[in-house]
């Protein structure tokens, strides 16, 4: 699948639908000549990403900077671990990126600047990832979040409660209702 000339097979529209495929690694030159692709899902693959200090061998930095349109990115039910743990880099160049799908992994934990280059982001899916903890100023780049969901992950108690009130507070202030799906 690292081949170009594979893909076409895969596209309608500006979509690209690789799920359900088997991938487990993507090389960084794969997506070069795909600007135009608004909607990339990579969900049901075998991705198993384990990124340490932005190096991600399975998924290079890098490697989706060349879908400067892309506003859907769908990587749920992979096998990704560690992905987040990166300042960002990964989605540098996603600047109108507007619904992330990092659903059904084995996400742990967070860097506070993961979300730096997806200022847009209305809709987050971190559900069914295994966070215990997350650090509340990792969304603060998100002004127009309002769709998020945490639901079956390991968060205390009082973190739900945390995020909560922040969801409460945003809602008030950008004056939209914010759908924070995490139990109380």
């Amino acid at each position: 699948m690292d081949k170009l000339r594979d893909l076409p097979q895969f596209m309608t529209n500006n979509k690209f639908k690789l799920s359900h495929r088997y991938i487990t690694s993507i090389h960084v030159d794969t997506f070069i000549l795909t600007s135009h692709v608004e909607n990339l899902d990579l969900s049901h693959n075998w991705l198993d990403v384990d990124c340490q200090e932005n190096y991600c061998p399975l998924f290079p930095i890098g490697v989706l900077t060349p879908l400067i349109n892309l506003k859907v990115l769908n990587l749920s039910n992979n096998y990704l671990r560690s992905i987040l743990l990166t300042d960002g880099e990964v989605f540098k160049g996603l600047k109108h990126l507007i619904k992330l799908n990092l659903g059904y992994n084995k996400l742990n934990a967070i860097n506070k600047n993961f979300f730096r280059h997806l200022s847009k982001l209305i809709t987050v899916n971190l559900e069914h990832n295994q966070f215990v903890n997350l650090p509340m100023d990792s969304f603060s780049s998100l002004q127009y979040l309002y769709n998020f969901d945490l639901s079956h992950n390991k968060l205390s108690q009082n973190q739900i409660e945390q995020f909560n009130r922040e969801a409460e507070e945003r809602a008030k202030n950008i004056g939209k209702f914010m759908f924070l799906l995490i139990p109380r």
